[in-house]
């Protein structure tokens, strides 16, 4: 039984990430995320989190903690008035309860780099300023990826 769960958690990996791409694409062309999107996306990862709960594929207690983590941008999204968003927010917390403490904090730091990295040469390239919106959910996106096939083939 521990092989096929392993498997469907795979296949979830796999499909977590079209789903973000997804996301992306949305995120890019509107500048939001519908709320029907993030919440098909939060059934499923809710499911794949409690199957990898249930048999002991996932930690517990990093479960939590990147549960917490989630709740940690939901409020930074309230007191920023939206400057950083509740899409991107809860984005962050389905996928903190999925992946766990560390491996949200990997992604997160890595999308936070590649942001940086893109805003500055956007600045460069363009001279625009530092007012301008980019969208954060195509940077998610592209950390999980880096972070699912880094897990794959190592």
């Amino acid at each position: 039984m521990l092989v096929v769960v392993s498997k469907i958690l795979e296949i979830g990996s796999i499909l977590i990430s079209l789903y973000l791409i997804l996301l992306s694409y949305f995120d890019i062309r509107q500048k939001k995320v519908s709320i029907k999107m993030l919440g098909m996306g939060m059934i499923f990862i809710s499911l794949l989190s409690i199957l990898g709960l249930l048999y002991r594929e996932m930690d517990g207690l990093l479960a939590l903690f990147g549960l917490v983590v989630g709740i940690g941008f939901l409020i930074f999204s309230k007191l920023s008035r939206e400057a950083f968003g509740y899409g991107d927010s809860i984005l962050i917390l389905m996928l903190g309860v999925y992946l766990g403490f560390w491996q949200i904090m990997y992604v997160l730091l890595f999308a936070f780099l590649l942001s940086a990295l893109f805003s500055i040469g956007f600045m460069i390239w363009k001279g625009i300023s530092k007012k301008v919106s980019i969208p954060f959910i195509p940077f998610l996106a592209i950390s999980y990826m880096v972070l699912y096939f880094w897990e794959v083939i190592h």
